[in-house]
């Protein structure tokens, strides 16, 4: 609020009118803040203090934050635009994400809280690969890092907005890329129950089956995961 106060001095001769409206804001969130204050998200935060902010639970690939001092923020679950923070300081990485993409606008993603974790993470795997536009496959991730509490949804979905450039690549690359995040970040124990969401969400995708005969060949472990490949394979046939 401070910063934003500052701000608008610089930039509104009405001063006391944006004041009286900050002060009436029903919300200490950054975005609506700016918004409420006539802030130009591409302009007025160029090299701009905003150390110390709340920034938790923002979207912020549209503002211009060139220079910026963001050391001390509080972050959870921030975005962030590559091309829009070059030279911005900050002292942690944890909990904002870096995008190379950025989304101008919100697109309709599935819902996966009502699915168990594992099919969750394979619907989201789905979903991405599906999706033709790259926005709309940030958009996809996006929606289940803020829509979906539970912490493997989460991890899975930072990881993948991390990794972009592998993320929506072609699906002889996206495919084997996500289902290999999704083996490497959830717990060993539930591995089994993953790879048999796999073969029910993906694995009549020629690219899904390649990586789980892949999997079985090299790296299958335990008898839920090796019981569920050979069951597959026997059906589906060998490659």
């Amino acid at each position: 609020m401070s910063f934003l106060c500052r701000r608008t001095t610089m930039i509104d001769s009405d001063i006391e009118r944006q004041l009286y409206e900050l002060a009436l804001a029903d919300t200490d969130e950054f975005v609506k803040l700016a918004e409420i204050s006539g802030l130009d998200p591409k302009v007025d935060f160029i090299g701009a203090d905003l150390s110390g902010c709340d920034l938790s639970n923002q979207d912020l690939r549209i503002y211009v934050l060139h220079d910026a001092n963001l050391t001390d923020c509080i972050f959870y679950k921030t975005l962030f635009s590559k091309e829009n923070i070059r030279g911005a300081k900050f002292n942690t990485r944890k909990g904002y994400v870096v995008a190379s993409i950025r989304l101008t606008e919100p697109l309709p993603s599935p819902s996966t809280e009502s699915l168990n974790y594992t099919d969750a993470i394979a619907t989201i795997i789905k979903e991405v690969v599906a999706a033709s536009d790259p926005n709309q496959k940030l958009g996809i991730l996006q929606h289940c890092l803020d829509s979906d509490d539970r912490k493997s949804i989460k991890k899975f979905a930072v990881h993948a907005l991390q990794h972009d450039r592998e993320m929506s690549g072609p699906p002889s690359v996206s495919i084997p890329y996500l289902m290999n995040l999704g083996v490497s970040l959830i717990y060993p124990l539930a591995r089994g129950k993953l790879i048999d969401s796999y073969i029910r969400i993906l694995g009549d995708d020629r690219n899904a089956r390649s990586y789980l005969i892949s999997y079985y060949d090299k790296r299958a472990s335990g008898p839920n995961v090796r019981s569920a490949l050979q069951n597959y394979i026997a059906d589906k046939g060998s490659a």
